[in-house]
């Protein structure tokens, strides 16, 4: 059998119910509260009618996404709008001021979209929630359109798996 409670042993959300050996098991039609941490107990009962009870660690249920923070594009660590062909090798993204207070930011992800239409013209995942600074492949940076309204784009994915986007508006001039 098992439950849902608001403390470890507690069943204050969902009184034990009986489970079969080895199943996986799930409940649907709970009212939980965000930001609240929830225990799941276990209680065994063998042959001999002897009872066993044990509860998982909490789990916070996180709802709410990460607050977004500030996106900068750089060449040599000084901000731009605008990228020339000379700086295509040197240009980097930073963000700061991500952050999520139920479960933290756990993963970073970046793309380069066009603004308006939201085409994106590249995209990469799985920056650690603790990287703040990327290098742009200069291959990318040279194909894209030139006197396009762009934005780089930083999203912040929580360990509850909540996203927030921040972005940084810029476009590409080529022109000597």
């Amino acid at each position: 059998e098992s439950c849902v409670g608001s403390s470890p042993f507690g069943c204050q959300v969902l009184p034990f119910t009986a489970t079969s050996t080895n199943a996986s098991w799930a409940a649907s039609g709970l009212s939980l509260t965000c930001g609240s941490t929830y225990y799941v107990a276990v209680r065994a009962t063998n042959c001999a009618g002897l009872q066993r009870t044990v509860a998982s660690a909490g789990a916070k249920l996180c709802c709410d996404p990460p607050t977004a923070g500030t996106v900068v594009l750089d060449v040599a660590s000084v901000p731009v709008q605008y990228l020339g062909e000379d700086s295509v090798n040197r240009t980097s993204v930073s963000w700061s001021g991500f952050a999520d207070t139920c479960s933290g930011v756990r993963e970073y992800a970046l793309s380069i979209e066009q603004v308006g239409d939201g085409a994106v013209l590249w995209n990469s995942s799985g920056y650690a929630g603790s990287v703040s600074r990327a290098m742009l492949p200069p291959a990318v940076l040279q194909g894209l359109p030139e006197g396009v309204a762009l934005a780089v784009v930083v999203t912040a994915t929580s360990h509850a798996g909540v996203s927030a986007r921040g972005s940084a508006a810029f476009m590409v001039d080529r022109t000597p």
